[in-house]
């Protein structure tokens, strides 16, 4: 989760914006959608989310859209490889906002750095070996002396975690702190690509991830990014 100040609320966003943000095709519904956050997990998703079906190696949320449907969810971000089993239950329902993407974490992803450039909010990102969560904890607890912060809780740092926290960004919001992480070549690039930070802190460059990354040198470069 993503700690926000009590009186900032995330900015909203509109259908349209998540068809051009995220270069989808809209597969039903049309305009005067207005979506007031995101959310991934069934168990949670409430009716002003957007919901994005994430396929993950074990689990694939486009099982459970049926299910939040029945929430009284009315926007999904889904995958067009999934629409000729989802068609069933979007047809002939114009308050429902379907739209399909290639994939739904690039689709996240863009949606979120769109919500960045609307926020105009300034952004420190933390990468490195180790010490990312206090850095980031500690350089949150300095810019909350004179500036109102979002910073991310625990360890949202991937290519799912980040772009759930931008999109809690909201006016009246200075600063947001968020972790990169990363354990092969590229990463650190697309996350700061998405988030497009003011301020870059790698904390130290150390043997870790080499599975993916093959040498310290190759760890340097890759949090270079």
């Amino acid at each position: 989760m993503a700690e926000t100040p009590p009186d900032i609320m995330p900015l909203p966003f509109s259908g349209e914006r998540v068809v051009s943000a995220t270069g989808g095709k809209t597969a039903s519904g049309a305009g005067g959608f207005l979506f007031r956050g995101v959310a991934i997990d069934s168990r949670s998703v409430t009716p002003d989310d957007l919901f994005v079906a994430i396929r993950g190696a074990s689990h694939d949320a486009h099982r459970f859209i049926p299910d939040v449907i029945k929430k009284g969810v009315r926007g999904f971000l889904v995958e067009q490889r999934q629409m000729d089993h989802l068609a069933p239950h979007f047809r002939d329902r114009k308050d429902i906002l379907v739209v399909a993407v290639d994939d739904t974490v690039q689709g996240l992803g863009a949606l979120a750095a769109s919500q960045k450039k609307e926020a105009g909010v300034r952004l420190a990102a933390v990468t490195g070996s180790n010490g990312k969560t206090s850095t980031r904890a500690m350089t949150s607890c300095v810019l909350e002396t004179g500036f109102k912060v979002l910073s991310t809780r625990g360890n949202f740092n991937n290519e799912i975690g980040l772009p759930l926290t931008l999109l809690r960004l909201g006016q009246g919001l200075d600063w947001a702190v968020t972790e990169m992480g990363m354990n092969a070549p590229g990463e650190i690039a697309r996350l700061a690509a998405m988030s497009d930070p003011d301020v870059g802190i790698v904390t130290n460059v150390a043997e870790a991830h080499l599975e993916g990354l093959g040498s310290l040198t190759n760890v340097a470069r890759a949090k270079a990014e």
